[in-house]
């Protein structure tokens, strides 16, 4: 919040307080500045940069926010950085609840707000294809996407992440055996079958899937046979 960028400025760089409020003043100042170089270099260095996240930097203003008041005295900046924080709340809430009717509005394409809905559309593709191909797993290529692919199937029991990397959904199956199996996959629109040739004996491309909301346009997917798994 601009209202409180003046605090923190103080409570970062400014006079130590006496006594206890002192001691955890010079532990959240270090821990908040600390935090951002380490992002910083993390951010910088190539092999990292692609996993590094701005917003994980927000638990380390916590210790700010919680004595606030100590350095941010006025009481019209603090009424205004309530206000404000209301404000974009609101504004953020009504942005995702009419999706995708604020992106198509503004021009714009925002992955995020669309594929929070649509997907009980995609899950039903995803089992009807399924069921047609017996396939006894569906899976999808990150673990957010397969997360929310299991949240439309209604059942985590028979979905997989492809990604490689460690995650929940990969956990939960240790000690299955799902080698051998056939597997649908719903990826994102536009991927190539060779996108997931390690992982099978071969890839079908089963063609693509749309998703609707308010009679609008969300966002597509490709559905993908993969026969033969190699976890």
């Amino acid at each position: 919040s601009p209202f409180l960028a003046w605090g923190l400025l103080r409570f970062l760089f400014g006079r130590v307080l006496a006594g206890p409020q002192g001691a955890y003043q010079l532990l959240g100042r270090w821990t908040a500045l600390l935090s951002s170089v380490g992002m910083l270099a993390l951010a910088s260095w190539s092999a990292a940069a692609d996993q590094v996240k701005p917003h994980w930097l927000v638990l380390s203003f916590l210790p700010f926010v919680i004595v606030a008041p100590l350095f941010v005295r006025s009481r019209w900046a603090i009424r205004l950085h309530l206000a404000w924080g209301m404000l974009l709340m609101t504004v953020a809430a009504l942005y995702y609840l009419a999706a995708p009717l604020p992106t198509q509005w503004l021009g714009i394409h925002d992955r995020e707000a669309v594929e929070t809905f649509g997907q009980e559309q995609a899950a039903a593709a995803a089992r009807a294809a399924a069921a047609q191909h017996g396939a006894e797993l569906i899976a999808s290529n990150t673990y957010g996407n397969a997360a929310k692919l299991a949240f439309g199937l209604g059942t985590d029991s028979n979905v997989i992440d492809l990604s490689g990397r460690p995650g929940q959904l990969r956990l939960w199956r240790e000690g299955l055996s799902d080698a051998g199996k056939d597997v649908v996959i719903v990826a994102p629109s536009g991927t190539s079958p060779d996108s997931f040739a390690t992982h099978f004996s071969s890839v079908e491309d089963l063609g693509p899937v749309e998703t609707k909301r308010f009679g609008q346009r969300l966002t597509s997917y490709q559905l993908l046979l993969g026969r033969e798994l190699k976890p």
